[in-house]
C-alpha cells in the first residue's frame, strides 16, 4: 500500500484517472441497485435491458451475444412470463427487436432516460 500512496503523491494524473474510474463503477453499482428495488416487476425488466444497452452495446444497437428470456428474468428478479410481456409491448412500440436470443435495441434514447431520471 505505500508504494501506492508514493506513486499518488508523485503523480496527480494517474490519481485523478483512477477516481473517476472509481466514480463510474460506483454510479453503476447504484444503477444496478435501484434496478434491484423497483416496485415493478415491469420497471425491473426495462431497467436491465438498459442496463445491459449502456454496458454492453458501445459500437452497435445489438447485443454482442444471444440471450434468452430466462437469462433476462434472471437479470430481472422476475418470471419468463413477465419478460415476455414486456419484450412484446417493446416489439409492438417499436423499442426493440428480439428474433431468436439477438436482441436489438431500436430505440437506445428510450433506455438511455433510466439513467438520466434519480
Amino acid at each position: 500500500m505505500k508504494l501506492f500512496e508514493d506513486f499518488s503523491k508523485k503523480n496527480v494524473n494517474q490519481l485523478l484517472f483512477i477516481t473517476q474510474k472509481l466514480s463510474k463503477i460506483l454510479e453503476f453499482q447504484e444503477l444496478r441497485l435501484r434496478n434491484v428495488v423497483a416496485v415493478s416487476a415491469t420497471d425491473r425488466v426495462v431497467q436491465s435491458l438498459s442496463i445491459l444497452c449502456m454496458d454492453l452495446c458501445k459500437t452497435g444497437d445489438a447485443l454482442p451475444f444471444p440471450i434468452s428470456m430466462k437469462e433476462l428474468a434472471k437479470l430481472g428478479a422476475t418470471t419468463r412470463e413477465t419478460v415476455n410481456q414486456v419484450l412484446k409491448r417493446l416489439r409492438e412500440e417499436g423499442r426493440i427487436s428480439y428474433e431468436h436470443k439477438q436482441l436489438v435495441f431500436t430505440d437506445r434514447e428510450y433506455f438511455m432516460k433510466y439513467f438520466k431520471e434519480s
